[in-house]
């Protein structure tokens, strides 16, 4: 039948499209910590602390370049986990610059949040882009491996 392609053909294309795919991956984990000067340059959000401007399984592009300033939704260190808040205070003391932050899903009331303040030190950087919902598979790959081991903690949030 003219046009069509062979079963062979198909098979070859999607395989082409795997290698591609995985390409592109391997080079973003390879460049980005340098290109985007964090340790951290993806991360998955995994809590519900950000809602509605971040969603669990929400991929975010992280960024160390430049000063974060007050607004900016940041990912830091706090406890062996990864955060991911909004800067709403920078404030100044002996040791350095402290910032602190809050989820955007706060209740009211609610001034800041239990990691607050903190060293500048611990931020990894700024969120610079949002891809809906593309680390979902990654939060339930993370759960399946969570009860196959018996583990009680879920993941670190981001």
């Amino acid at each position: 039948m003219g046009g069509s392609k062979g079963e062979g053909s198909l098979q070859r294309e999607a395989l082409e499209a795997v290698v591609v795919v995985a390409a592109v991956v391997v080079l973003v984990l390879l460049v980005a910590p340098r290109a985007l000067s964090t340790s951290v340059p993806l991360a998955v959000v995994a809590s519900y602390s950000m809602e509605p401007t971040l969603h669990v399984g929400d991929l975010i592009l992280v960024s160390g370049v430049g000063k974060p300033k007050v607004g900016d939704v940041i990912v830091f260190a706090a406890g062996g986990q990864l955060i991911v808040h909004r800067l709403v205070r920078i404030e100044e003391s002996g040791a350095g610059l402290l910032y602190v932050t809050r989820g955007d899903y706060c209740y009211p009331g609610c001034l800041k949040d239990q990691y607050s303040p903190f060293p500048a030190g611990r931020a990894v950087g700024r969120v610079e882009l949002v891809v809906p919902y593309v680390g979902i598979p990654k939060l339930l790959l993370e759960k399946l491996v969570m009860v196959l081991r018996g583990s009680p903690r879920p993941p670190a949030p981001a």
